[in-house]
């Protein structure tokens, strides 16, 4: 009993082992294609530079409006553009700030309403490289009938393909690998009950 029980453990530990591999060169490793277009972007927070790029693409004419999507409470837009160094009159006319969402789940909530409301039907996708798959998961769940276009974001202290040199980044991608099986399995479950 004890020996199966090991013998169980040894498998799914290799088998999270090999999932987490392959999670991690599997993700985007080329930068996002500067010709990509949509209705509207949607920035998910959590890197500074995810900001700056999603304006980039705004003032580039990719979309015609932008939604950055988790904001913390306090935060105002003023605030985001003041940090980013974006044009304020690009704020006022075409950005709009999320202060609702507090998980990756809540983004993808918050931008579906968003887009429906504006009547998006194609999305460019701005996070960390690392985040996109498990973003794009759980915006295609919640909202499945819209074309989604990935905008990844580099880490940019990491060179492509060296993650495992910095403890701290190897950390973040088990973390985010970790996150990502969690929601394969919550929406397989949702998906059967």
């Amino acid at each position: 009993m004890l020996r199966s029980l090991l013998i169980l453990c040894a498998i799914g530990a290799a088998m999270f082992a090999g999932g987490f591999l392959h999670f991690t060169y599997s993700l985007p490793s080329k930068p996002a294609p500067d010709a990509v277009e949509g209705d509207g972007i949607i920035v998910l927070t959590g890197a500074p530079s995810r900001i700056a790029v999603g304006l980039d693409l705004l003032e580039k004419h990719c979309a015609g409006r932008l939604l950055i999507s988790g904001v913390y409470q306090k935060t105002t837009g003023t605030r985001i553009q003041t940090m980013v160094d974006g044009d304020p009159a690009l704020f006022e006319c075409c950005v709009d700030i999320d202060h609702d969402a507090l998980d990756t789940i809540g983004n993808a909530r918050q931008a579906a309403q968003w887009a429906e409301e504006h009547k998006f039907s194609r999305l460019i996708i701005v996070t960390s490289t690392y985040h996109m798959p498990r973003s794009l998961m759980e915006f295609h769940r919640a909202m499945p009938e819209a074309r989604l276009v990935a905008y990844p974001v580099p880490i940019s202290d990491t060179p492509d393909g060296d993650w495992w040199r910095s403890p701290q980044v190897a950390r973040l991608y088990l973390s985010e690998y970790a996150k990502y099986v969690f929601a394969l399995v919550r929406n397989r479950i949702d998906d059967l009950t």
